[in-house]
Parts: structure tokens; C-alpha cells; sequence
């Protein structure tokens, strides 16, 4: 045990220990005073040293730091068991806390446990500040593992360390403090060793604030040495075009963290952030004049430049070539992107040999010549295009942006092929396959692709996606889900992704390398377009009836949907034809908006529809609301959201998370009736967030003078001026 200046908290935490000091299992307290200049607790030392002959006390003229200080006192343990406490614990119950632990440690697979700790979702990518945080179990001896155990304690067999002949030690390059306990774990972790987090009611922890600017700093610069230390274990460095220069320069306002590789991988590819400029160059056929860009014989500033230039149309437009279509109808339309010319011509000549109906869509990098595919297509095949792109180093991209390319022409089945894949497409007939079909491994869906995809898609861990991105399916709804915003706002970001990059954070999170779990998701997901749109109707006024009206009318053109208004308001006699409606309820007027859309669920039938918007008719409806309406059919969506709240006004929820929602709110107004002081608002939207991955479209910020309130709207996904207007008019609660 370490100490320092810190009599008060070291006194409790040593008066709860006395039942391990008086165990005979128990052979030595070794505690270290790190440089205390307190008198008391120098006092309180020597006293405790005299009262136990367990007990021996070691003085630091200086403060060693924890890494130093927790080295010296392992080097002088003599048990087979440490157990390295701070200061400030309290031990609950020492009785059970050594049984579990003796039991536990029977397990050779377990190395260490503690007292709390959790896991790196993103791992090999070591954020730390998103570290997953785990509780601990019910039941004392119910252990949790965990990828890292926190320093406040922990536990283990002492043959374990480099003094007695193991692997392990204390890394004092971790010096005064933090990370010391991360390095610790991940000696174990990649030596194979597990380690575990107790039960509750054994040892309690007050966490003492990091808060302070120097202690941020000094926390920084400790997880960019534990970083240093452990990437380049975990296979090559770094291989990534970025520039730094570039990227603080023209984003270095909008950061979100202190390492730049780190806001780009995190915040940047997901907005639309370019990490070099002479990635640029690689589309664009244009010159960097000083501070600027010059393309067409235009000058740009670079954000301007990026902006104007780096969206789909303008990169597929400038970098798509066709070299030869001969494209005709056929039953079969199969896509087929080359990395490989020679593994290229081995699969065309197999798929010519096992069949005879069907159309060849053929594509390969710019940089990488396909001279003997090519010709063997021309000399073997009638009904083929033969097009080239820029290099992604993705074949789904590529597939995709070849797919889209292909105008007027009519196809029952397409098959995605590419040459990393190893297909049974190419080996048998594509008669003799089911109508729909996967190949490659099939694979659960993991914690490195929910930031690239829940902007977009619902993303659960229970989903499954086909790796290898090589599938046949159904034409009508390949293009059904190619065209749905979710697919193509993913395939935007993906377009400002670099070709190839190997990085320590798994590429699976970047939109690039999403777009084959998206696509596979959304393949194997039962089509069913229509939505339930349930209306909060106060109607009061013939200004009300109007209004409810046209956002109705809004809505019908929007897409397929049911529109069920229920009335709350003074006006009762009104027909669903006056507000443009399917369905027409009368309710009571004392309910809430969220009691109002409740009533609805025992009038319709979920099963029947795909997702379900809530609305009340507090806004107007201005323009086209399209792009909600068609990201609602794959993702838990708000309208808007302001200062981290959803407005309720406007929201959009799967069909099956209908009942989830509605169980968070019960639970919310139950808990408000314990606690008046909870914020209804912000709890409902952190809880939506947490348990139903739900996002917004649009943010808004309150801006407030002498004269007006009014409100600034922007999109998460803008790269430099709003692209568009808010497409409502809201009332202000």
C-alpha cells in the first residue's frame, strides 16, 4: 500500500483491514510513504508499525510516483499472493474477500483481480476515453473479466512477476502516475492471462476527480507512452497518409481530441474530414497555390474546395471510366471488381465455362493493368462493360459505384463477385445455386462498427453480416437497398477514405470498411416499407386543422404510410380526410404527447409496419422531408436534437423498439414520481441514446439577443457552411 499526505482516508481504510491483518493467512502489510510531509500520518504509521507485527513501513524522501513506488514494494513481497490496495479503500467484508480470492485464483487462467475495471471496445485501438466500463456482478464471488482492472486494487499470485521468474512487472516508465494499471493488464493479456473483476460488497473505492488541467496533461502524456509501448507489439506501426499539418490547420477548431490521427479515425472520417490533401490530388486533376487550391482555373480555398467538390457525384464523375459497354438484358448481372488481372482471368474463364445467361459488369483499379482480363473479355464475351476506378482498396465499394453506373437495363438475379474471395460462384452454375445466397464466413456484428453505422442503421450485437461481401440476391432489392440513404450517406463518407491504410483501431469502424456490414445487414433483412406515422393532434383552431394538414400532405409524398392522428384538443368532429389523414381518434385532453402516441399502439397493428413516426403538430413542415422519412426506415431517429436533448416533436423508432421506448418512458415517470427534481426530457433522450442507439439528423443551438430567441440549425455531417435548410418551422416550448 502506497500513501501520501493523506491521514484521514488511509485511518479508514486501515481500521477496515484489521480483520485481514489478524488473519494467519495474512503474512505482511508492507506500506510505502511516498515523500508525506504530514506529521499526522507519519504518526499514524510509526504507531500502526508498533501496534502489528505484520505491519512495516518503508519512508520515501521523495514522491516516487505509483509505478515506482508500487515496483518497490513488489520486489520486497515474500507471499505467494499479493494483494496491492491505494489507500483510500475500504475492505467490507475480509472474511469472504480472501475465500473468493484463494478459490478463484484455483483457475491457472486467471492471473489477476480487482475491484473494477472493464474492456477497450475498439481493441487493438487503445481510447482512452473509450474505455467500456463494466459493472460489477450482484454476488460477491460472481466474477466479471474484463480487459483491464483498475490500480485501486488488485490481486495476484506473486510467481507471476519478472523477481520470481515470471513475466511480469511494474513499467516505471509510468511515472508519477496513470496507466501503470493498463500496462500491468495488458502484460497479462497478451501473455495470455486473464484478469477479473470481483463481485459488489467485498471492497469499496471513492475515485478522487482528475478534473485539473495539469493532471489531464500528465494523464495524456502517460497513455501516449502506453500507446508508443504497445502498438508496434501488436503487428506493423502505423502505415497511414495523414498529415497533421494539414489536418490542424483546416479542422483544428472542430477536434474533439488531443491526438490528431486519433480526432480523425473517431470524429473525422465520420464527418467528412480529409486527413491529407494529397489525397485530393488523387481525384482531382488540380495545383496547391500557397494556401489554396486552384481547379478549372478557379481558386479555392481548401475547405471551400472540399466542400464544393468531394461529394459522390463530382468523385464517381471525375474518376468512373467505361472503356467498353456492350451491357444487354439477361437473367443473371454479375459484378465483378479485380485487384489481380492474373486471379481476374481465372475467374472469368471459370464463370464462362459454367454458364452462358448473363451479363458481365467488370471493374479494376486505375493503377493496376488488367491486360489479359481485358482481352479475354473481349474475345469471349457479347454481353459485358468494362469500366475502371480510382483505387479504394474495397471491392464493395467499387461494386457499388459500378452497379449504379448501369442505366436501362433489366436483370432478375446480380451476383457481387471479387477476386479476394474465393468463390463457389465461379465453380458452379449459377442455376444450380439458391435464389439468394451468401459466401464467406458469417459473422456476429461488433463493438468497432457501431459509430460508422448507427448514424445510418439500427445496429444491434445480435446482427450478422456475411465478411467477404460476395453474394447473389434478388435485383429489385439490391437496388432498393444500394438507393436507401443509409447506404449512401455510409458510401459518401467512404469516398473520402484513402485506399489503403493499416491502423491499430480496427478499419471495421471507418465508413469505408462498414458498407460491407451494412450491406449485409440490410440483404438479409425482411423488406417491409410501410410506416405507422402517429400524430399528437391538439387541434383548437382552424390554424391547427391547416397546419396538421399539410405536414400530412408532407408526409404522404415522403413514402408509403399510414397516418392514424389522435385528437386530444377542443375541436372533436372532424373526418381523417380534413387532416389528410388514413385513421381519426378522439382522446382525452389531460394526456401528455407521450400518453397521446401511447393510446395508438392498442388501435394498430406493428407487425404490420417497419417503423413508426411520432409526431405532435407543434411544427410546419416547409420542404421535403425525404431524407428523414427514408433514414427512419433503418435507424431510431430524431428530427432534431438541441443541447444533447431530443426535441420530442418529431421521432422516429423501429417497429420493434416501439415497446422499448414506451417501457423507458413508464419508467421515467415512475422514478419522477420518487424524484420531482429528475429532468424528464434529458433522461428520456440519454436513456433512447444508451439502450436504443437512437441519433439525430438535425442540431440546434438557442441564439439569444436583446430583440429575439431563435435557433441555429446544422447537421452532424456538414463539412463547412449547411448544405441545406431545416426543413421545419418550430415552435419554441
Amino acid at each position: 500500500m502506497l500513501t501520501y499526505n493523506n491521514h484521514d482516508t488511509f485511518q479508514r481504510s486501515l481500521q477496515s483491514m484489521t480483520p485481514l491483518l489478524l488473519d494467519d493467512r495474512v503474512t505482511e502489510l508492507i506500506i510505502l510513504d511516498n515523500g508525506s510531509h504530514e506529521k499526522s500520518l507519519r504518526n499514524l504509521l510509526q504507531r500502526t508499525e508498533k501496534m502489528y507485527s505484520k505491519v512495516k513501513v518503508h519512508y520515501s524522501s521523495e514522491n516516487l510516483g505509483i509505478a515506482k513506488g508500487r515496483k518497490f514494494l513488489f520486489d520486497l513481497c515474500q507471499g505467494d499472493y499479493i494483494l496491492s490496495f491505494d489507500s483510500d479503500i475500504v475492505v467490507i467484508d475480509a472474511v469472504n474477500l480472501l475465500a473468493i480470492l484463494l478459490e478463484a485464483f484455483k483457475n491457472k487462467d486467471i492471473w489477476l483481480i480487482g475491484g473494477g475495471g472493464g474492456n477497450h471496445p475498439y481493441f487493438p485501438s487503445l481510447f482512452r476515453q473509450y474505455i467500456n466500463n463494466l459493472k460489477e456482478a450482484d454476488s460477491p464471488g460472481q466474477l466479471t473479466f474484463v480487459e483491464e482492472v483498475a490500480g485501486w486494487f488488485h490481486g495476484f499470485r506473486s510467481s507471476m512477476l519478472v523477481k520470481n521468474g515470471g513475466q511480469v512487472y511494474m513499467d516505471e516508465r509510468f511515472t508519477p502516475f496513470w496507466g501503470e494499471d493498463s500496462d500491468f493488464c495488458m502484460q497479462i493479456r497478451v501473455l495470455g492471462g486473464k484478469c477479473a473483476i470481483l463481485g459488489r460488497g467485498l471492497v469499496g473505492h471513492r475515485w478522487s476527480s482528475c478534473d485539473k488541467k495539469d493532471t489531464q496533461k500528465s494523464i495524456e502524456d502517460m497513455w501516449k507512452k502506453f500507446t508508443d509501448k504497445w502498438y508496434p507489439k501488436f503487428g506493423d506501426s502505423f502505415k497511414f497518409d495523414f498529415d497533421e499539418d494539414f489536418y490542424e490547420k483546416h479542422y483544428g477548431k472542430e477536434k474533439k481530441n488531443k491526438d490528431l490521427l486519433v480526432d480523425y479515425l473517431l470524429e473525422g472520417m465520420r464527418r467528412n474530414f480529409i486527413g491529407n490533401p494529397r489525397f485530393l490530388s488523387k481525384l482531382y486533376n488540380l495545383k496547391y497555390k500557397e494556401d489554396k487550391i486552384v481547379y478549372n482555373n478557379e481558386e479555392y480555398e481548401v475547405r471551400n474546395f472540399i466542400d464544393r467538390w468531394m461529394n459522390k457525384k463530382d468523385i464517381v464523375a471525375n474518376n468512373f471510366r467505361v472503356i467498353d459497354n456492350r451491357l444487354q438484358d439477361d437473367k443473371y448481372l454479375i459484378v465483378l471488381h479485380s485487384e489481380d488481372d492474373k486471379k481476374g482471368l481465372e475467374l472469368l474463364k471459370n464463370l464462362k465455362l459454367k454458364n452462358n445467361n448473363f451479363a458481365l459488369a467488370f471493374t479494376y483499379p486505375k493503377s493496376k493493368k488488367h491486360c489479359k482480363s481485358l482481352a479475354f473479355i473481349n474475345d469471349h464475351y457479347t454481353n459485358f462493360m468494362t469500366s475502371h476506378f480510382v483505387d479504394y482498396d474495397s471491392h464493395i465499394i467499387a461494386n457499388i459505384i459500378t452497379f449504379e453506373q448501369i442505366k436501362d437495363r433489366t436483370y432478375e438475379k446480380v451476383v457481387f463477385l471479387n477476386t479476394t474471395h474465393s468463390s463457389d460462384f465461379g465453380k458452379n452454375s449459377l442455376d444450380n445455386l439458391n435464389d439468394v445466397q451468401f459466401e464467406g464466413d458469417k459473422l456476429k456484428s461488433d463493438m468497432r462498427t457501431i459509430d460508422a453505422i448507427n448514424d445510418v442503421y439500427v445496429h444491434r450485437n445480435n446482427l450478422e453480416y456475411y465478411q467477404a461481401g460476395v453474394f447473389m440476391t434478388d435485383a429489385k432489392k439490391l437496388n432498393n437497398v444500394i438507393n436507401s440513404i443509409s447506404v449512401q450517406k455510409l458510401l459518401e463518407r467512404a469516398l473520402y477514405i484513402p485506399a489503403t491504410y493499416d491502423i491499430h483501431l480496427s478499419p471495421r469502424q471507418t465508413p469505408k470498411h462498414s458498407l460491407e456490414r451494412l450491406m449485409g445487414y440490410m440483404l438479409m433483412r425482411p423488406e417491409n416499407n410501410r410506416t405507422l406515422i402517429v400524430i399528437d393532434g391538439f387541434i383548437d383552431s382552424d390554424e391547427d386543422i391547416k397546419r396538421c394538414s399539410q405536414n400530412n400532405k408532407f408526409f404522404k409524398v415522403a413514402g408509403e404510410c399510414d397516418i392514424m392522428v389522435m385528437n386530444r384538443g377542443s375541436i372533436k368532429h372532424l373526418k381523417a380526410s380534413q387532416l389528410n389523414s388514413d385513421y381519426y381518434y378522439l382522446t382525452q385532453s389531460g394526456e401528455s404527447h407521450l400518453e397521446n402516441w401511447k393510446n395508438a399502439f392498442g388501435l394498430a397493428q406493428l407487425q404490420d409496419y417497419n417503423n413508426v413516426i411520432l409526431a405532435t403538430h407543434k411544427f410546419d413542415i416547409e420542404s421535403e422531408i425525404s431524407e428523414f422519412f427514408h433514414l427512419a426506415k433503418y435507424a431510431n431517429i430524431a428530427m432534431l436534437e438541441q443541447d444533447g436533448v431530443f426535441d420530442m416533436n418529431l421521432i422516429s423508432l423501429q417497429a420493434c423498439d416501439v415497446g422499448g421506448f414506451f417501457n423507458i418512458y413508464d419508467q421515467i415517470v415512475k422514478a419522477k414520481k420518487e424524484k420531482p427534481e429528475l429532468n424528464e426530457k434529458q433522461t428520456l433522450s440519454f436513456n433512447i441514446k444508451k439502450n436504443l442507439q437512437a441519433t439525430s439528423l438535425w442540431q440546434g443551438k438557442k441564439i439569444e439577443d436583446d430583440d429575439e430567441i431563435c435557433l441555429e440549425y446544422s447537421r452532424y455531417d456538414d463539412k463547412f457552411e449547411p448544405d441545406q435548410d431545416f426543413p421545419l418551422t418550430m415552435e419554441f416550448d
